[in-house]
């Protein structure tokens, strides 16, 4: 809308769908800054990896341009080489989950910088971004005061990645 007014509280990268929120003035801006900077807001992602995790649950905390970064994993499922992980970040750094995953050896299917160069498998070969999407926000309103949580719906070309996994 080019409207000068309307700011980016926190930012996903090119490929990565999912909820992205924005304020509509510079002074909610600002106390959306305040929220982000306390920790106070809650974010879910899901992606899907190569290779099958022999992990639940786990946490990397490993530093990212020297600054500390948080990252929690869950298995949702996983099945014909590739996983699929609940994230939920406690510090946003640039490309963090992505750096995060590759560092374990489970890239992001799609990921043209950390993940896998070449492969064979065919659905590998049609993915034509990352599959990193930004599920759920949940936050306290800081004007209303209630817990506010945004689900935005998986798209269609991540699904089609998700059936190919198996149990």
């Amino acid at each position: 809308l080019k409207n000068d007014k309307i700011k980016a509280i926190h930012r996903l990268d090119k490929e990565t769908s999912g909820v992205l929120l924005f304020a509509k003035d510079y002074k909610i801006f600002e106390r959306f800054k305040e929220v982000c900077k306390n920790k106070e807001i809650l974010k879910i992602y899901l992606a899907v990896s190569h290779n099958e995790a022999t992990f639940k649950d786990l946490t990397i905390n490993q530093d990212i341009d020297g600054k500390q970064a948080i990252t929690h994993l869950k298995v949702l499922k996983k099945g014909n080489g590739f996983t699929y992980f609940q994230v939920r970040i406690e510090t946003g750094r640039k490309h963090q989950i992505r750096k995060h995953l590759a560092s374990i050896r489970h890239p992001i299917v799609g990921d043209k910088i950390y993940g896998i160069k070449k492969f064979e498998n065919n659905l590998v070969k049609r993915v034509s971004r990352q599959m990193l999407h930004s599920y759920k926000l949940v936050f306290q309103h800081p004007y209303l005061n209630k817990k506010v949580e945004i689900t935005a719906l998986i798209p269609s070309d991540f699904k089609n990645v998700l059936n190919y996994l198996r149990d």
